[in-house]
């Protein structure tokens, strides 16, 4: 009797590896590399779309927040086609109790008397965008892909070969085959440098300090951005009626700013941003994080695809990152369904895919080029002037104001409302 038992087991063994061995030589559509936000969006995206798809990372889920989860030093300014996106991913991040949406925004430099406001009102919208923590963000999409059942392996992939026309990644203890790899990893991209994609890069020579702060009166859901000699100064309100405070800075105004104690900081910040708000009153920690433009030569490359951080990054002047990244995943997303109509919904290797990605690829790197260039000059616009170029300055501020189809393209580049983008 037992060596029948034992016969059996033998045999369900044999069976079970035959089935990991299948398992390990299947081949995927999709291999999203990288778990932060784009990464988890280009994962539900895709099993939206019924694809295979694994996501590979380092990190584990992360869990849902409570109201006693310290506030996170990264947060975004989400715009209403992103929200709008991420909406149809399962993700309502204006429903969540974290979560700030904003109304108005002003904008002004040395001189007060000019300064340019964006109304939603004023557009027939109902906000501007969104405020969101970053910590809270990943929780809602990492819910939406374990409530999917999406594959997630944990662990690094830092190049992969190509074998039969698909792509083979390894990571400590497995072995992915997709027919396309999504690199979703960062600006520092292990996975982009082995593929040989080159980088355009610029250093600003600047650093953003981030941290939490509090003024006299409520933020009333106004985002404010200053542009002085110090710096620029932006104010992002929050769910608790504290903002969030970005001060991008030459290197050496930065390091000194991080010498200062909270008092000296406060008061560096009454001066430089002003009394609009009345005196600064708190500040939490701060992070110092240095800044530099990266667009990449290519997005598609073999079978890579760049997505976000790992293909572009920009300065935090417009609150543009994370917007332009989750707006690749839209778009791509839209090259697959173009791909799979012209298939009939067959495999996705073949030279209507690669059309439909060189179509991707024209789109993204012209917007996400024109923004990233687009900030610089904002950027050199309101540096510190004197004379005619001052003069020049405050008038075209005031056309702007004033010139209402033209203040309402800018509003709408901001908002990710311009007809044809995909969201």
């Amino acid at each position: 009797m037992s060596g029948v038992i034992r016969n059996r087991d033998n045999a369900s063994q044999q069976s079970e590896s035959a089935a990991i061995s299948t398992r390990k030589r299947e081949v995927l559509d999709f291999a999203v590399v990288g778990d932060g936000p784009v990464g988890l969006c280009s994962a539900l995206a895709l099993n939206k779309l019924g694809r295979s798809v694994v996501l590979i990372g380092a990190k584990p889920p992360v869990e849902l927040l409570t109201a006693a989860t310290p506030l996170d030093l990264r947060v975004y300014a989400l715009a209403p086609d992103v929200l709008k996106f991420l909406a149809t991913l399962g993700c309502n991040i204006q429903a969540q109790p974290r979560a700030c949406a904003y109304s108005s925004m002003r904008v002004f430099d040395d001189d007060e008397a000019h300064v340019l406001e964006f109304n939603a009102s004023d557009y027939g919208w109902s906000d501007l965008g969104c405020i969101v923590e970053h910590q809270c963000l990943q929780a809602e999409l990492w819910a939406q892909v374990q409530q999917m059942g999406i594959k997630h392996v944990i662990g690094q992939a830092d190049s992969y070969q190509t074998e039969d026309e698909h792509a083979v990644l390894h990571t400590a203890n497995d072995t992915v085959r997709a027919r396309w790899v999504l690199d979703a990893s960062g600006a520092n991209s292990k996975l982009r440098a082995a593929a040989g994609v080159r980088m355009a890069e610029y250093d600003y020579q600047q650093s953003a300090i981030v941290a939490h702060v509090r003024t006299e009166t409520a933020h009333a859901h106004i985002a404010w951005q200053r542009f002085t000699a110090a710096g620029t100064i932006a104010l992002l309100p929050m769910f608790d009626g504290s903002e969030a405070l970005v001060y991008s800075a030459l290197e050496a105004k930065a390091d000194a700013l991080m010498k200062l104690d909270a008092a000296g900081f406060l008061a560096d910040l009454d001066a430089n941003f002003g009394l609009q708000r009345g005196h600064f009153t708190q500040i939490g920690a701060r992070r110092k994080i240095p800044l530099r433009r990266m667009l990449a030569n290519d997005y598609v490359l073999g079978h890579l695809i760049l997505l976000g951080d790992s293909g572009h990054a920009v300065h935090p002047l417009a609150g543009q990152g994370l917007n332009l990244g989750i707006r690749d995943v839209a778009r791509l997303m839209a090259a697959v369904n173009e791909a799979l109509a012209d298939l009939g919904g067959e495999n996705l290797g073949g030279a209507k895919m690669r059309s439909a990605l060189r179509k991707f690829e024209r789109e993204r790197k012209s917007e996400n080029a024109i923004t990233a260039y687009g900030i610089e000059a904002l950027q050199k616009l309101f540096l510190p002037a004197s004379g005619p170029l001052k003069l020049l300055r405050n008038l075209g501020l005031r056309g702007v104001h004033r010139l209402v189809p033209v203040k309402r393209l800018f509003a709408e580049l901001a908002a990710g409302q311009v007809a044809g983008w995909p969201g």
